[in-house]
């Protein structure tokens, strides 16, 4: 168990699957955050939870932002982000 900042209550662990992924899970003012990444540190997925119940999931691809996705209330709102053109679906 790492923490990082002492108002936090962090945690770290590594989950063996086909590759090793280290996964952070911190939890500050009613928000929780979990990070998934690679050993050498590339972030891949980071998932917010707040306090309303709204999840957002962002996905990464060699570390670069690829999609986001917002969920509140059975309203999934996806942000699909490209080299050069941002797309936006709303799903309800």
């Amino acid at each position: 168990m790492r923490t990082e900042d002492p108002e936090a209550d962090t945690v770290e662990f590594t989950r063996n699957t086909s590759k090793i992924y280290t996964y952070l899970h911190t939890k500050k003012e009613g928000i929780t955050i979990i990070t998934k990444r690679l050993p050498d540190g590339l972030l891949l997925e980071s998932k917010q939870i707040l306090e309303d119940s709204t999840v957002i999931i962002q996905y990464y691809k060699n570390g670069i932002l690829h999609e986001k996705i917002e969920q509140k209330n059975k309203i999934e709102k996806i942000i699909e982000i490209e080299s050069d053109s941002i797309r936006i679906n709303i799903i309800s």
